[in-house]
């Protein structure tokens, strides 16, 4: 609760502090006791309270013994992984995340599931092609976007098709997409990871992939909706 507080403080007078060493926590999560790693001022708080609290990705209980592939894009610090992996304990999860500060953090939460075997994660950005990419960085941990223009930070471009074909997916059952406006990559052609999927849990950052989307999902025979939350533009479409 201090820290939250401190944040609330901190967004609220736009200081930046000198540093941010990611607090470990300790808590339950459907019995299960985890120890995650989360920076107080980058954004790591506000993830956890969307995943945990307003439960932004909760999917319905049916779905818990069909599901044996998930899919997440922007898989940030890990929270929302954890939370599939407690949801769908038979799945196997791809964890994708751009940003080397945000992937080593995840790697740390996640390293049970990793150690397992259960979670595979991946250092990269979702691009139109397998080339090298750069980011842009913002204050917080889960607003970095991709660039063509070179930066500091160069990250290895992958196109969800070739994820798909790397690890011989045949099925997805359950796709999370939130990487800041490079879905734009995902919706420019209806590709063969559409024609797979189940399940897709989508944010889009624009008027115009929402109705992009809309077209493509509804071609491809998926049924959508729009979920019930104030800050997000977070869409569920699913297989009717």
């Amino acid at each position: 609760m201090a820290n939250t507080k401190q944040l609330a403080w901190h967004s609220a007078n736009s200081t930046t502090p000198t540093a941010d060493p990611a607090v470990e926590y300790q808590f339950r999560l459907r019995g299960h006791s985890r120890s995650v790693g989360l920076r107080t001022y980058a954004g790591d708080l506000t993830i956890f309270y969307d995943i945990w609290w307003r439960k932004i990705y909760d999917l319905p209980e049916s779905l818990v013994h069909s599901s044996s592939t998930i899919i997440d894009l922007g898989a940030h610090v890990g929270m929302t992984s954890l939370y599939f992996s407690l949801q769908f304990p038979q799945a196997t999860i791809y964890a994708v995340e751009a940003d080397a500060h945000n992937y080593e953090l995840l790697c740390k939460n996640l390293s049970p599931e990793i150690e397992n075997g259960r979670l595979t994660p991946l250092l990269a950005a979702i691009h139109e092609n397998n080339s090298p990419v750069y980011l842009q960085k913002s204050q917080f941990s889960y607003n970095t976007q991709v660039s063509s223009l070179p930066t500091a930070h160069p990250i290895p471009g992958l196109t969800l098709d070739q994820l798909i074909a790397d690890h011989g997916l045949t099925r997805i059952d359950i796709l999370k997409i939130d990487i800041e406006g490079a879905e734009a990559f995902l919706l420019q052609s209806s590709q063969q990871w559409l024609s797979i999927t189940r399940h897709i849990l989508i944010e889009l950052h624009s008027e115009a992939l929402v109705n992009r989307f809309i077209e493509m999902a509804t071609l491809a025979g998926f049924r959508i909706e729009k979920r019930p939350f104030t800050y997000e533009n977070l869409y569920w479409a699913y297989r009717g």
